[in-house]
């Protein structure tokens, strides 16, 4: 129900207005209070490292965007939205590195200077490539899809 208060302005005569029912301006609903600290909680997780296997998780990805799991196996690069986890990873001579897509999203692996024996990963929206690194050094290599989608394997 809609209510009305009347007042009285110094040079006008009495004027009707509508009274705002609800909230205090500026308060935010419970729901919408909840929902924020969900996401900003979300948005926090992932991360990567340097370091054989302490790969952190995959973000969970906003709405629409996928997210690709909260998990990328050790020693795996895993591509999550727009971004490879981990970012950079160290493995030895000789070992085989998965690259898992599970974000419904499509990405490609492209190197600008291929490692010997290992091709570039078409585009592809799900499912897991391995590569076998058999030459010392740093690979840079990145998504071709989508800008400033980086990473490198280095092999010690």
């Amino acid at each position: 129900m809609l209510q009305f208060r009347t007042v009285a302005a110094a040079t006008s005569s009495a004027t009707d207005f509508p009274l705002r029912l609800g909230r205090a301006p500026g308060r935010v609903k419970p729901s919408v209070s909840a929902f924020l600290i969900l996401f900003i909680a979300a948005s926090a997780c992932g991360g990567g490292s340097t370091s054989p296997g302490n790969n952190g998780g995959g973000g969970g990805g906003a709405a629409g965007v996928g997210g690709g799991g909260t998990n990328c196996p050790a020693g795996s690069v895993c591509m999550v939205g727009t971004s490879f986890n981990p970012s950079s990873l160290t493995v030895g001579v000789g070992a085989v590195v998965p690259f898992i897509n599970n974000s419904g999203i499509e990405h490609n692996v492209q190197f600008p200077v291929n490692p010997p024996g290992v091709a570039d990963i078409g585009n592809h929206s799900s499912g897991t490539t391995n590569r076998t690194f058999n030459t010392l050094g740093n690979w840079q290599f990145s998504c071709s899809l989508h800008a400033g989608m980086n990473g490198t394997v280095i092999v010690q």
